[in-house]
């Protein structure tokens, strides 16, 4: 293949010729003062020393430049980042920087990734008001509160949350977007957000709740500020106590509810069902600031892994407004549900059970020999080597998979993934590896059409003469879905892949810039199927443009289509003009 290293030669260079001048990095930042300054490169380093407390730090690419520009301010070299913003408008940046008093210092990283160019900027003081910042926040008060009429973009108001068991709910009628946070300004934690009405739950006494506005339209509109008793079952600390059987909510209809359950024997499966329309989420433990979710899915769950004695929460979110009704039963684990429980599968027919998981372990009995799996039920199939204990993830496929390079005696782990949860059979063979089913043993080809019964498949082409262009496609010559990767070597660099050419769901390349003798190594593939099918490669000569020669000719036959491949050799720009001689459809890349 032909290769080019003129550019990586200049890049080198380019690097090591480099000289760190003031502003180069963060321990040589340029001191400045206020006012409009010139970055001369990107990326290029400022330090500024607070004058005093009490006010704003602003510092904008906004409006003094056409380049994209990045932004980042720290405390200190290496130190903690106080803010970043890139795109803040049409590709510039703008921070505000609220928190900073006398004789701070504050770093400040102009940059871009696409660009080296410099560019201007400007950094002032600014007054700053209550509300403007969550440093600055405005008290809030239950009852109605009114946004003031200077509020700029955002508004940020802190409550202290005056008792326990109680819920905290904000509204308005305003198009704006909230959001609603605990813990500190530095370090927020975000408890809700959205538009018009917003609750939160489980917020101790004397705990401050930060609620930020969004504000489109600005100022001037009231919102009000609610705080209740909890509904038993509305919320996380207040779970209602679910019971095998029929469990129905008798209370006013929610949208969320939780209840609590202890596991009251080992070797079970807690099994959910509902006919409402919702969604079930389990979570380990009963600590509600830190959910530990075990397993989640929509109005049907099966959740295995659950320990004698222990305590989980089941957290309900109905789409509808409608009364909760749901089944809890607890039943036996099946050999297989669990990794630690695997059943042995057998060469032959296998029967995985009606139930979303199942386990199997098998030995690999051969050497230099393939381990195919094979279904027609709706379910993946996840291959691991190793024990449950350490368990490493081999190759997965849908409906079954080819497993190469197992050693004889290796144990493996196969997880089906049963999307019906219905009982359905797979095969498993074990056969000798073939030319094709790895790169090692690729099959050696020319030009033409060739099949292959399963896939993926490997294929080594020969290129037997330079300046050619190879195209490979399975376009028009099968309906499975395909997917195709040419690569330099065997377990070598991609030179380029194709799925869905053309929206189909087949492949195509066209490859050129190769020399005579030089192979390629080709990969048929796809998740979701294992079938082989037909495909072709073909070898088309160049044509090639240039100031000596500069018009290309192709007649196209009735009922045909025509592809030209060019080498275009003027130096420098030029125009590439094309006549179509009747009216017909146009493809140009």
């Amino acid at each position: 293949m032909k290769t080019f290293r003129l550019s990586l030669i200049l890049l080198a260079l380019t690097v090591g010729s480099a000289r760190a001048d003031s502003g180069d990095s963060c321990a040589e930042a340029v001191n400045i003062n206020q006012g409009t300054h010139e970055a001369p490169k990107a990326p290029y380093w400022y330090q500024f020393t607070m004058p005093e407390t009490g006010k704003g730090l602003m510092i904008s690419s906004v409006g003094l430049t056409t380049t994209d520009t990045y932004l980042k301010v720290y405390d200190a070299c290496n130190g903690n980042l106080l803010a970043t913003s890139d795109d803040y408008t049409y590709g510039q940046s703008q921070v505000i920087i609220y928190s900073l008093s006398k004789d701070d210092v504050v770093y400040i990283e102009w940059a871009d990734n696409y660009s080296a160019a410099g560019f201007r900027w400007k950094l002032e003081l600014i007054e700053v008001s209550p509300g403007d910042d969550c440093t600055l926040p405005v008290t809030a008060y239950e009852g109605t509160n009114v946004i003031p009429e200077n509020a700029g973009t955002h508004f940020w108001y802190e409550f202290t949350m005056p008792r326990s068991d109680a819920k905290m709910t904000v509204s308005t009628s305003a198009n704006t977007y909230i959001q609603l946070f605990t813990n500190t300004c530095s370090e927020l934690i975000e408890l809700n957000s959205g538009t018009a009405e917003l609750t939160v739950y489980d917020v101790s006494e004397g705990e401050s709740i930060f609620i930020r506005w969004e504000l489109y339209e600005g100022g001037n509109f009231p919102w009000n500020l609610l705080v209740e008793d909890v509904i038993p079952g509305e919320s996380c600390s207040s779970p209602l106590l679910a019971t095998v059987g029929n469990n129905i909510y008798q209370g006013e209809t929610l949208t969320t509810y939780w209840y609590e359950y202890t596991m009251p024997s080992a070797d079970s499966k807690m099994v959910i069902s509902t006919h409402v329309e919702s969604y079930v989420s389990v979570y380990r433990g009963v600590d509600c600031l830190i959910p530990n979710i075990i397993n989640s899915g929509y109005m049907n769950l099966s959740v295995t892994d659950i320990l004698q004695g222990e305590t989980v929460r089941i957290f309900w979110q109905v789409y509808d407004n409608v009364q909760l009704s749901w089944t809890l039963d607890i039943q036996e684990l099946e050999p297989g549900e669990l990794c630690t429980t695997a059943v042995t599968a057998l060469e032959g027919t296998n029967t995985v059970s009606a139930v979303p998981y199942y386990w199997y372990e098998f030995t690999m009995p051969a050497e230099n020999s393939k381990i195919v799996i094979t279904s027609e039920g709706n379910a993946g199939v996840y291959a691991f080597s190793n024990d449950c204990s350490n368990a490493e993830y081999l190759n997965s496929g849908y409906g079954g998979l080819i497993l190469l390079e197992v050693s004889a005696g290796e144990k493996m782990l196969l997880l089906w993934d049963n999307y019906d949860a219905i009982q359905f059979d797979w095969q498993l063979s074990v056969e000798q590896i073939a030319p094709g089913d790895n790169c090692q043993h690729p099959h050696e080809i020319s030009a033409g059409t060739h099949e292959f019964t399963h896939s993926p498949h490997w294929y080594v082409y020969t290129v037997p003469e330079a300046d050619k262009e190879i195209v490979i496609t399975s376009v028009g010559y099968t309906s499975e879905d395909t997917y195709l990767v040419v690569l330099t070597e065997c377990n070598g660099s991609i030179i380029q892949q194709s799925d869905d050419f053309e929206d189909t769901q087949q492949s195509q390349l066209s490859l050129t810039n190769f020399d005579a003798g030089d192979n390629i190594y080709i990969l048929w593939s796809d998740y979701y199927t294992r079938n082989g099918f037909s495909w072709n490669l073909s070898l088309h000569d160049i044509a090639k443009i240039s100031l000596s020669n500069p018009t290309l000719t192709q007649t196209v036959a009735k009922g045909e289509a025509g592809s030209i491949s060019l080498d275009i050799s003027n130096p420098g720009k030029a125009d590439l003009d094309y006549h179509i001689g009747q009216s017909l459809g146009l493809s140009f890349t």
